[in-house]
């Protein structure tokens, strides 16, 4: 099953300073939100103002910032006093049944690339990147569940929402959010001779690290 716009005209391409990545919306007993990754706005404390790319510019979005009380945590929920979406579709926000094997979406900007289809689609705003992965593990780290993918990750994605299907219900549930990939150790960069120079490169390893969705619900239920 294909990513289908109730997720694609959630997520938003965001800006902080010199920072960009990606954001989402989310809603708890009809208010909305937005959702990022704590380190795409940081230095922002608990209020200030974002940039939302729309109609080919930047707008400045006022948002007051709320954060998890544990600090190890990569999210940050977003109150806003305008409304994004006039008429959002309806989503779940859950991991339910999500299981290692299974097939996830994840959704953004990467490097600032966006698809541009003309302002009658998705309202002027920039449609995002989709990228495929598979659930791979879900670990306890820092008294914190954290949700891996086997998947490539890249700058700007961070913020995004990962996606999948409930295998029961076969609707799409945003499952977690995008916070960083794990790197390789570093190794070093061999010459035309292949001898080893001082120069070090790391790869990008194919792990994804995701918080999941409950860090937000737990945001907000503690503010």
């Amino acid at each position: 099953m294909n990513v289908v716009s109730n997720q694609i005209e959630k997520v938003f391409f965001l800006k902080y300073g010199n920072s960009t990545g990606t954001c989402f919306t989310f809603y708890d007993k009809n208010k909305e939100y937005l959702i990022t990754a704590k380190h795409v706005i940081n230095g922002i404390g608990s209020s200030g103002k974002i940039q939302i790319f729309h109609g080919n510019i930047w707008k400045n979005v006022a948002v007051n910032v709320l954060y998890h009380s544990n600090k190890n945590v990569d999210v940050a929920v977003m109150e806003l006093n305008i409304k994004i979406l006039n008429n959002p579709l309806k989503i779940q926000y859950s991991m339910d049944s999500i299981s290692p094997g299974q097939d996830t979406f994840f959704l953004g900007f990467p490097y600032g690339l966006f698809s541009n289809l003309g302002d009658n689609l998705l309202s002027s705003f920039p449609i995002p990147f989709i990228k495929k992965g598979t659930c791979s593990s879900i670990i306890k780290e820092n008294g914190q569940n954290i949700l891996y993918l086997d998947g490539h990750n890249n700058p700007g994605f961070s913020g995004g929402p990962v996606c999948f299907t409930n295998l029961f219900s076969k609707e799409f549930h945003i499952a977690g959010v995008v916070s960083a990939y794990k790197l390789n150790n570093p190794q070093q960069i061999l010459n035309s001779q292949h001898e080893k120079t001082d120069l070090l490169y790391r790869e990008n390893s194919g792990i994804v690290k995701c918080y999941p969705i409950s860090c937000v619900n737990e945001i907000i239920d503690s503010n």
